[in-house]
C-alpha cells in the first residue's frame, strides 16, 4: 500500500508508525506488528500503532528516528510503500546462532540481507549481536559475513591502487589518520579513508575530521575528492557501503560492545566495498585496550590475515603500544586541533602521535612496494617535516568543503573548562584508558564536538601538589560538574611517590 508519510517529533524505544485504523485493517496489521517501510531505495522497520483519529486515511506518521532513517522531512508528505512483514527465515537463523550453532554461508547471507533491507527489528539485530558476542564466530562465518555485508551494499571502484589504514579503536586520542592519510596521499596510490562514528571511543576518525571538513560524502563526491587529492577522510553513512553493518553499529553503540567476529566483518566488508587491495591494521594492546597482551594481538592479526586473504586484501598488522592515550588531546575538536598543530609544526608534536603515524604510514609504503622494507618510517617522517603532509591535508580539507586555511586556534572547543590538579607530589604511574573514555563521554563527546580533555601530564611525568594534570572541556556546565563527581569516585590516573611503603 502506498501512503503519504509525515514525520512527528516523538522518539520511542523502538521505531513506530501510526496508521489510520482503516488502512491498518486493509493491510491486516494489528497493534505491535512489524511493518516494512520503503522510501525510494531505503528500507526500515517500524512497529504498528493504528489510530482512528491521529492520522487521516492515506497517511502514515513516522517516529522521528524512523523518518530520519528514511530521509523523511517534517511535513513533506513523501510517498512510501507500506507492507506487513511475514514470517522471517533470518529470525530462525538468529535463534540458531543464539543456541550456539554455526551458521552456513546461506544463513548468514539471509540475516545480513534482511538487516540491510530493514526487515529485522532492533530487538532481532540485538539478539544477533549478543549471539556472536557470547558464542563467537569461526573464520568461515566471519568470511561469509564480510562478503555478505559488502555484497548487499554499494561498491566503489577506484581501480587497483587502493590502500587503507584501520585501527580497531578503543584508544583515546588516536587521531593518527589525520596524519597518515595526507602523508600517504603524496604517492600515486589512493587512500580513501572511511570511518564509522565512534562506538567505544569518545571520538572516531570521522568525528574528528568533521570539525575540519564535511565528512558526509555521497559516493560520487568521495570519488571526486579522492581522484583530485588521492585521499579523503569520510563517514560511511552516506556511501551506502555495508548498510547492514551501519544498522548493527547503531545497536552496539549504546551498549559499547563490539563482538570480535562482527568487528572483523565490519572492517573488512567496508574495505571490500571500497576496493581496498592493501591495508595496514593498527592493533593497540595493553591496559585498557580491546587486546590485553601481545599473544591475543597476534591471534587477532592472524584472523584478519586469514579473512583478508579470502577476500583479496593484503593485510599487514601492527601491534602498537596502547596503555595510554595517543598525544595529549581527547575529543573531536581538541584532537583535530592537536593533529593540525602537529602537521604545521612537527617539531612540537607529541612523540606518541608523530611516531605512531609515521610508523603506520611507513608500513603502508613498504606494503605496496614504494620503498624497501625498513625505510618506510623515515620516508613518512620526511614528508611530515618537509610540510608536504600539511599541504596535502589542506587540499583534502578544501576538496571536502572545509576551510583549508583554518588555524588550530580557530577550532571551537568547550566554553566551560576546569583544571583537575594533583593531590600530592609524585609521578604519574598509570593512565586508565577506560576511565578517560568514560570521562570524555560524560563531558559530551562525541556529540558535543568541543567536549573533551587535555592531558597536561601522562605516565612517568613528575607532578607537584596543586599542579594541573587534566583540563576538562564542555559546552555544558552541568556536565563539568557531573564529570568532577565521577573523578572523585574513579580517578583516571594514579600518582605515586618514590617511597611506596615503610616497614616496620
Amino acid at each position: 500500500m502506498l501512503l503519504k508519510a509525515l514525520k512527528i517529533d516523538i522518539k520511542g524505544n523502538e521505531s513506530f508508525i501510526i496508521l489510520n485504523s482503516v488502512d491498518a485493517e486493509k493491510l491486516g496489521i494489528n497493534v505491535g506488528e512489524k511493518i516494512q517501510i520503503k522510501a525510494d531505495k531505503k528500507y526500515a522497520i517500524g512497529v504498528a500503532r493504528p489510530s482512528r483519529s491521529m492520522v487521516k486515511e492515506g497517511y502514515a506518521a513516522l517516529s522521528s528516528d524512523l523518518a530520519t532513517e528514511l530521509g523523511i522531512i517534517d511535513g513533506e508528505g513523501k510517498t512510501v510503500e507500506i507492507k506487513r512483514i511475514e514470517y522471517s527465515l533470518s529470525f530462525e537463523y538468529i535463534r540458531k546462532k543464539f543456541k550456539g550453532y554455526k551458521l552456513s554461508d546461506k544463513e548468514l547471507y539471509q540475516i545480513i540481507k534482511d538487516i540491510s533491507e530493514g526487515k529485522t527489528s532492533d530487538l532481532e539485530v540485538l539478539m544477533f549481536v549478543f549471539s556472536t558476542y557470547y558464542n563467537g564466530m569461526d573464520i568461515n562465518e566471519i568470511i561469509s559475513a564480510s562478503k555478505a555485508m559488502a555484497e548487499t551494499g554499494n561498491r566503489i571502484n577506484l581501480g587497483e591502487k587502493v590502500v587503507d589504514k584501520h585501527s580497531i579503536g578503543g584508544i583515546p586520542g588516536n587521531k593518527v589518520s589525520l596524519l597518515i592519510v595526507p602523508t600517504f596521499a603524496n604517492s600515486d596510490f589512493y587512500i580513501p579513508k572511511t570511518s564509522s562514528k565512534a562506538i567505544t571511543s569518545p571520538s572516531g576518525t570521522a568525528d574528528t575530521m568533521s570539525v575540519l571538513a564535511n565528512v558526509d560524502l555521497e559516493p560520487s563526491e568521495l570519488m571526486s575528492v579522492v581522484k583530485k587529492t588521492h585521499g579523503c577522510i569520510a563517514w560511511t553513512g552516506k556511501l551506502g557501503i555495508s548498510p547492514a553493518d551501519d544498522k548493527i553499529i547503531q545497536v552496539e553503540r549504546p551498549l559499547r560492545i563490539d563482538p570480535e567476529g562482527l568487528m572483523i566483518a565490519s572492517v573488512l566488508s567496508k574495505k571490500i566495498a571500497m576496493g581496498v587491495k592493501y591495508m595496514v591494521l593498527d592493533l593497540p594492546y595493553g591496559n585498557g585496550t580491546k587486546i590485553k597482551d601481545e599473544k591475543d594481538g597476534m591471534q587477532l592479526a592472524q584472523k584478519f590475515k586469514d579473512v583478508g586473504e579470502a577476500v583479496g586484501i593484503k593485510i599487514t598488522s601492527a601491534l602498537t603500544y596502547g596503555s595510554q592515550p595517543v598525544g595529549h588531546a581527547v575529543g573531536p575538536a581538541l584532537e583535530a586541533k592537536e593533529a593540525l598543530e602537529s602537521l604545521i609544526n612537527p617539531y612540537r608534536a607529541p612523540n606518541s602521535l608523530l611516531m605512531k603515524s609515521a610508523s603506520l604510514t611507513g608500513l603502508l609504503f613498504e606494503n605496496v612496494g614504494l620503498v624497501e622494507k625498513g625505510l618506510g618510517y623515515n620516508a613518512a617522517l620526511s614528508l611530515i617535516f618537509k610540510g608536504k603532509s600539511y599541504q596535502k591535508l589542506k587540499e583534502i580539507i578544501a576538496a571536502q568543503g572545509g576551510n583549508p586555511d583554518v588555524k588550530p586556534d580557530d577550532l571551537p572547543v568547550g566554553s566551560y573548562t576546569y583544571d583537575v590538579t594533583a593531590e600530592k607530589d609524585g609521578y604519574i604511574t598509570f593512565i586508565d584508558n577506560n576511565e578517560i573514555n568514560t570521562l570524555t563521554r560524560l563531558l559530551g563527546a562525541p556529540y558535543d564536538k568541543g567536549a573533551g580533555i587535555y592531558l597536561y601530564k601522562k605516565e612517568n611525568y613528575k607532578v607537584a601538589k596543586g599542579e594541573p594534570i587534566i583540563r576538562l572541556y564542555s559546552n555544558s556546565e552541568s556536565k563539568i560538574d557531573q564529570s568532577l563527581q565521577y573523578i572523585s569516585q574513579k580517578k583516571p590516573y594514579e600518582i605515586s611517590g618514590m617511597l611506596i611503603e615503610s616497614y616496620p
